[in-house]
């Protein structure tokens, strides 16, 4: 598996517009549930992911992926006061077991919030985009988590990623910074070794030939599963699906600030590459 002999792995895609989606609330858990929705359980008529759920309570879950290739870490979602973590462990025994091999602070607690959320998940990793957090009282942030492996340069494992805002502290809250995803801010921890990689680029071939330049978003030695645009937008452009060469694509603006253009994100919505 790597970017020159990808693998082709379908994905779900789930949303706060479906029918008996669970929703962002400013309390304790309320991330915890939206993933467990997804990657579990499922809600109404939508099916959950296939992920393992090792342990839970009512404001963590450990949670385990379907593709076990690469000796990836379980990952616990912790989600309440002080310990607003993504954290890496090897086969813990319980929910409360603290040996952890990696952590990222999540920006998932605060009074300034939007119901907009989306994840997208396959075998190997997921990500979650969501409104929380704020630079004013009317701009809510647009914000991103990303759990899974990247398809590295070479025929080698990949290892398992999370994504770093800087601006995300423990307590769930953001300072008013909260970054774009090339932005000095942002970098992405190796959650087996907890080496960070703020080196960041992009493919130089762009997928499109529209306005957008969409490109393969690269991050030191490995390619993200999902693409990114080098052309700045307005912060008015809503998030939506579209159609690039002919792949369905939800488009998301992970920094929603009036004044500042951010760059969009381009998720695949029929499958990754690994």
């Amino acid at each position: 598996m790597s970017v020159l002999t990808p693998e082709q792995h379908t994905v779900k895609y789930y949303s706060s517009r479906d029918a008996d989606a669970p929703q962002i609330s400013n309390v304790d858990g309320a991330i915890k549930t939206i993933i467990k929705a997804c990657l579990v359980t499922g809600y109404g008529t939508k099916e959950g992911a296939g992920w393992l759920n090792l342990y839970e309570d009512d404001v963590r879950i450990v949670l385990r992926r379907p593709l076990r290739t690469g000796n990836p870490p379980d990952i616990k979602v912790s989600n309440f006061y002080g310990a607003h973590k993504i954290i890496s462990q090897d086969n813990p025994f319980a929910v409360d077991d603290a040996a952890a091999l990696a952590s990222v602070s999540m920006i998932t607690r605060d009074s300034k919030f939007k119901p907009e959320w989306h994840l997208v998940v396959s075998d190997f990793g997921f990500i979650l985009c969501y409104q929380m957090g704020y630079s004013s009282s009317t701009y809510i942030k647009n914000n991103i988590m990303y759990v899974g492996s990247m398809s590295p340069f070479g025929n080698t494992e990949p290892p398992i990623f999370a994504l770093k805002n800087s601006a995300a502290t423990t307590d769930g809250t953001a300072s008013y910074g909260v970054n774009e995803l090339l932005g000095t801010g942002v970098s992405f921890v190796n959650m087996r070794t907890g080496v960070e990689t703020t080196n960041k680029g992009y493919l130089s071939i762009s997928l499109s030939l529209d306005s957008s330049f969409v490109q393969r978003l690269l991050i030191g030695d490995f390619f993200t599963p999902f693409y990114i645009s080098l052309a700045s937008y307005n912060s008015n452009e809503l998030t939506e699906q579209i159609m690039i060469n002919g792949r369905p694509m939800l488009r998301w603006f992970n920094k929603m600030d009036r004044n500042q253009y951010p760059r969009a994100l381009f998720i695949p919505l029929d499958y990754w590459e690994l």
